[in-house]
């Protein structure tokens, strides 16, 4: 996953999260609507603790942005359940960050729509 091309952003999340579950059909049409610019992954906790640990992950849900193996930012957690408001400071988020790396070097999101 961090070999991929493309930027991937990963959700650390957990089952019992009512945090998470409220933002996992965000990122679905994000995945949907990126899917040729943009990995989305999702790491359960019960399921990758090596990760959590590996990346200092402190609670759930964490979203991390990796573009080519390292990680350029990261969320440690969702400023509103409001998946629209999440939706839109996602984006923002994302293309700030992108950008950032853009202007390093690092290949990175182009436009689009989200």
């Amino acid at each position: 996953m961090l070999k991929s091309r493309l930027p991937v952003l990963v959700e650390f999340s957990g089952v019992h999260c009512a945090m998470c579950q409220e933002v996992n059909p965000v990122l679905a049409a994000l995945a949907r609507n990126l899917q040729d610019r943009l990995r989305v992954a999702v790491i359960e906790k019960g399921d990758g603790p090596d990760s959590f640990r590996q990346y200092k992950v402190p609670g759930v849900p964490t979203f991390i942005l990796f573009n080519q193996g390292g990680e350029l930012s990261r969320i440690p957690g969702v400023s509103s359940t409001d998946p629209e408001v999440f939706r839109k400071f996602l984006k923002e988020w994302a293309e700030q960050e992108l950008q950032r790396a853009e202007q390093q070097g690092f290949p990175a999101l182009k436009g689009g729509e989200w």
